[in-house]
C-alpha cells in the first residue's frame, strides 16, 4: 500500500505572478449584476447633464436672437424715414433749380412756376407717406385736432367754430403729428 504523504494532498504552490488564493488557470468571476437603482441613477444623472447642456445652448441661442432683433430694430428705426427722404430729395432739387434761376435773373412767372411745381411735388411726397392736412376752417373746434390760439367774437358762426386758421395741422396715418393753430368763435 501506498502511504499518502503530505505532499501528495497539499495544494500546488501558486505561480509567482498569481495571488496566493487564486487557483492556477482559473477565470475571474464575472462582476455581479449592477443594482437597477444604481443604473437608473446613472441614467438620470446623464439625462440631467444632457438637459442642462441643451438649456445652456438654448439660452445662448435666445440671447443671440434677442441681440440680432435689437440690432435689426435699431437699424429699422434709424432708416425708417429713408423712403420719405428719397421722395423729398427731388423737391429739394427743384427748389435749388428755382433759386439758381432767380440768381440768373429769371422772370417772376418762371420763378412762381418753379415754386408751384416744387410745392406740388412736396404734397405728392407727403401723400405717399399718408400725411394729410387737417380740415379746420369752418369746422367745430376739436382739441384733438386744433390748438386754439385766440377766440374771435362772431355772430355769423356758431360758438366753438374755427373762424381763422393760422397754421395748418397734419395727420400721418390717422395720427395727429401737428394740430392746426386756429382762432375759435365765441358769441358776443
Amino acid at each position: 500500500m501506498h502511504e499518502d504523504t503530505e505532499e501528495q494532498h497539499a495544494k500546488p504552490k501558486p505561480e509567482p505572478d498569481q495571488a496566493p488564493d487564486e487557483e492556477p488557470n482559473s477565470t475571474p468571476e464575472p462582476d455581479p449584476e449592477p443594482d437597477p437603482k444604481d443604473v437608473l441613477i446613472e441614467q438620470l444623472f446623464a439625462e440631467r447633464t444632457d438637459l442642462q447642456d441643451e438649456a445652456v445652448r438654448a439660452l445662448a441661442e435666445a440671447q443671440t436672437i434677442q441681440r440680432r432683433m435689437r440690432e435689426q430694430h435699431r437699424e429699422a428705426m434709424q432708416f425708417a424715414s429713408e423712403p420719405l427722404v428719397q421722395e423729398l430729395l427731388p423737391v429739394l432739387d427743384n427748389f435749388e433749380r428755382t433759386l439758381a434761376a432767380f440768381d440768373d435773373g429769371a422772370s417772376a412767372d418762371k420763378l412762381l412756376k418753379g415754386i408751384k411745381a416744387a410745392e406740388k411735388q412736396l404734397r405728392r411726397a407727403l401723400a405717399k407717406s399718408d400725411v394729410e392736412r387737417i380740415k379746420a376752417l369752418g369746422e367745430k373746434f376739436d382739441p384733438e385736432l386744433h390748438e386754439a390760439l385766440a377766440t374771435t367774437v362772431s355772430e355769423e358762426h356758431d360758438e366753438g367754430t374755427v373762424a381763422v386758421e393760422i397754421e395748418p395741422g397734419y395727420k400721418m396715418r390717422g395720427r395727429v403729428i401737428r394740430p392746426a393753430k386756429v382762432h375759435v368763435t365765441k358769441k358776443p
